[in-house]
């Protein structure tokens, strides 16, 4: 999938298929959170994959009874080790880089996924202690997020979001690009459509999703035949 589909077309996912996903898949998911960019090259994020069903059931209840999750076939804990960053950076520096380097590795790692067809979603609330308790996590590591995996059931439309006039500003606060500014470098679709951000990019984001809808269907992997 080109990478500014893959960014476009990714949707939080809350409704999966039961179809289990292979472990090359997974493990290539992992692989590119992995490779996210990180302070002084220190990987300090660690990931818990969880498929087991009681123990799925276990983590949505600690996300506020969210019982959604425990559908996905894999779960991931995104956790931490900040004492990595901090014996190098210092307590408070330190801190903030574990999370901007954890926060990165979410990234890449629900991008990677989306792109193999594979459905997720950035849970951030949930009792720290139960997980802890149930999983066996030591205090010295950070638990920042639940993202749930799996091939989605159905892909959400598009929603409205601001265009980068509403958040963007050139050279000083508060001076603003023009709402007309187009689109340059390689933001173009195989359509070959030049696009900006705001209404023409909400159009050519529902044309790509219905070609993704497709490309997810034929990654899920089929079901083996019984012999």
């Amino acid at each position: 999938m080109d990478t500014f589909d893959c960014i476009r077309t990714r949707r939080s996912i809350r409704k999966f298929h039961h179809t289990k996903i292979p472990e090359e898949a997974l493990y290539a998911v992992l692989d590119a959170a992995n490779l996210a960019p990180c302070a002084g090259n220190l990987q300090t994020w660690q990931f818990l994959i969880v498929e087991d069903e009681a123990k799925k059931k276990v983590i949505a209840e600690a996300a506020l009874e969210q019982d959604w999750i425990a559908t996905a076939p894999t779960v991931i804990l995104l956790l931490s080790n900040p004492n990595m960053t901090k014996a190098e950076f210092g307590d408070k520096v330190g801190d903030t880089y574990d999370n901007q380097n954890t926060m990165l590795a979410a990234e890449n790692l629900i991008l990677a996924a989306w792109n193999l067809g594979i459905g997720s979603t950035f849970v951030g609330s949930f009792t720290e202690s139960r997980l802890r308790k149930e999983f066996k996590i030591p205090a010295a590591i950070k638990i920042h997020a639940i993202i749930p995996l799996g091939y989605p059931v159905e892909i959400s439309r598009p929603l409205g979001r601001a265009g980068i006039e509403d958040c963007t500003h050139i050279e000083e606060w508060n001076k603003k690009i023009r709402k007309e500014r187009r689109l340059i470098s390689a933001l173009v679709y195989p359509e070959k459509e030049e696009i900006r951000f705001g209404e023409l990019a909400e159009e050519t984001t529902k044309k790509v999703i219905e070609k993704v809808k497709k490309e997810v269907k034929k990654r899920i992997p089929k079901a083996k035949k019984k012999k």
